[in-house]
């Protein structure tokens, strides 16, 4: 049974099962910053596709941390011509800020990740950093599910000034052809690492038992017994 955080209402959320304690990778494949800003007379939405890092679940509600970096070089729109247009513009300047890291030491999401008060708000809490600079920054967790093979899944919204998010990404200049917010969205999709009863613990000990019945075939009752137990 999968959880989602931000469908379950506060009284019910210390009642559903919340993710392991444990380190997850996040999954490349299913992470990604997504901006949007007006230019001109259009808003541009673009997605960084790069991505890496791990989100840390910790036992105590709250205090779980997210460590993300993308690769800025990694902004596309989906069209060739406006990634030209972008790209040219220079609303992002990978020869300065290559990497864009999101570390945030404040995770909330009562349902998904347990909490002491069911009332406690949905929000990841952190510092948005590149070479030229960092910023604080608070995201409101939009969405959050636990599938049940083990799958952490975080999407998370909020804005920035676009003249901070410039001061970070770009060259000075640039925000006067842009709108005055920019809007951030991160897609979060994690499997856990070692962590007690997750879906690596369950892999690893499938493959255990595979292994000895490949080996053994005749001990392939007694290798199930003790991998049940």
């Amino acid at each position: 049974m999968s959880t989602c955080c931000a469908e379950r209402p506060a009284d019910q959320a210390s009642d559903q099962a919340a993710a392991a304690a444990g380190v997850y990778r996040l999954d490349p494949a299913g992470c990604d910053l997504e901006v949007s800003v007006r230019f001109g007379l259009v808003t541009v939405r673009g997605r960084f596709t790069d991505a890496a890092g791990t989100l840390d679940v910790a036992e105590q509600p709250g205090a779980s941390r997210v460590s993300v970096s993308v690769v800025t070089a990694s902004l596309t729109s989906g069209s060739s011509t406006m990634d030209g247009l972008l790209h040219g513009a220079r609303l992002i300047d990978p020869g300065r800020n290559p990497e864009l890291e999101f570390t945030a030491d404040a995770l909330s999401c009562p349902a998904l990740l347990g909490a002491a008060d069911p009332a406690v708000g949905s929000a990841v809490t952190g510092t948005l950093r590149t070479a030229t600079g960092s910023l604080p920054l608070t995201l409101q967790v939009a969405a959050g599910e636990l599938a049940d093979d083990g799958t952490l899944r975080v999407t998370a919204a909020g804005s920035l000034p676009t003249a901070d998010a410039v001061g970070l990404l770009s060259v000075p200049g640039v925000e006067r052809v842009l709108g005055r917010n920019m809007q951030l969205r991160l897609t979060l999709s994690a499997q856990p690492v070692g962590a007690p009863g997750g879906a690596a613990a369950a892999v690893e000990a499938a493959a255990a038992v595979e292994a000895a019945t490949a080996a053994k075939p005749e001990a392939a009752g007694p290798a199930l017994a003790m991998a049940a137990a």
